[in-house]
């Protein structure tokens, strides 16, 4: 499970420097904000106290692979997004 978390933290921490990087408003600035409640949410589940089942660990890698996705394609269409 550690895997999971530190793949999870990562897409979050990445996730969140792109969402500072965007303009406040806009349609990247919503999907990226969105990505960062989703890894929230997942650290939290996976790092609760209890034991994550396999469903959550594999739902926190699908979640990640769309955040770094959508976070690749930001990169390549925003103007000034560097991270």
């Amino acid at each position: 499970m550690s895997k999971a978390v530190e793949e999870v933290l990562s897409a979050w921490r990445d996730a969140e420097r792109v969402l500072e990087s965007l303009p406040p408003i806009g349609r990247d600035h919503e999907d990226v904000a969105l990505a960062v409640g989703r890894m929230r949410a997942l650290y939290r589940s996976l790092t609760d106290g209890s034991d994550a089942t396999y469903a959550a660990i594999e739902a926190s890698r699908t979640s990640v692979e769309a955040t770094r996705a959508l976070l690749a394609q930001i990169r390549g269409h925003a103007p000034g997004c560097t991270e």
